[in-house]
Parts: C-alpha cells; structure tokens; sequence
C-alpha cells in the first residue's frame, strides 16, 4: 500500500510540479511606448464623447459607469497591476488583456474613440495625485 502511494505521488509531482505551469505566475503585463501622450487629456468635448462612448460600447458593464469598477477593475484610482500611462491603457483597450474579460475593441474603434474613451477614464481620476503618470 506504501508503495502504491508513493509512486502516485511521483507520478503526480513528475506531472504538476516538475514541468512548466499552465498558469501564469505573475500578473499579465502590457509593455507599450511610454512617449505617446492622449491628445485630449483635460478636453471637455473629448471627455463627453468619451463618456459616450465608454457607455455606448457597454465598458460600464464591467468598470461601472463611472469606471469606479465592478467586476472589472476601478479606472479612476491609483492601484493598478500595471504602469498605467497612456500608452499601456490605449494598447489595453486596443488588443484586451489575455486570461481576463477584457476584450480588443481595435477595429471596433478608432484610434481616435479609444483616445476619447481614456480621456473620460483620466477625467475620473481620484487617486493620489503624486502617482499620475500621464
């Protein structure tokens, strides 16, 4: 009996402990130009179409309709898994975020609208004001 157990548990240490896992170790992280900068950041026409569009596009199903979060995650506070500059939230919205809900909307919308969209995310923003950096 001793035997057995041991050799089903080499077996299942061979099988799950020794190879690769199939999960992620560490939060997924979008590596994007730090130097792109959004053309509309503090624009009130841009934050409305923004907010239109944040809403239209149903991003307030997951990130609420404000973006203070819901089964997404909270846009307007200062605790991200990510740097989040302009550039890494754009390329979020742009290709998704793998092995979350969070789908690509490139193609779907613009350029333009995504810049938008952010501009109304960063129109929200009530964290740490030392921690901006966009």
């Amino acid at each position: 009996m001793i035997g057995r157990f041991w050799r089903l548990w080499l077996t299942w240490a061979t099988l799950f402990l020794m190879t690769e896992p199939i999960w992620p170790q560490e939060p997924f992280v979008i590596l994007a130009e730090e130097t792109v900068k959004n053309p509309y950041t503090g624009n009130p026409e841009a934050i409305a179409d923004g907010e239109r569009l944040f809403l239209e596009t149903g991003c307030h199903g997951c990130h609420g309709h404000t973006a203070e979060g819901a089964t997404g995650p909270d846009l307007t506070d200062d605790v991200w898994r990510y740097r989040p500059t302009d550039a890494t939230l754009f390329k979020a919205i742009s290709v998704g975020r793998p092995g979350t809900l969070m789908p690509p909307w490139e193609g779907k919308l613009t350029p333009d609208q995504i810049w938008k969209i952010i501009a109304f995310i960063r129109s929200k923003y009530r964290g740490d004001p030392s921690k901006i950096v966009w």
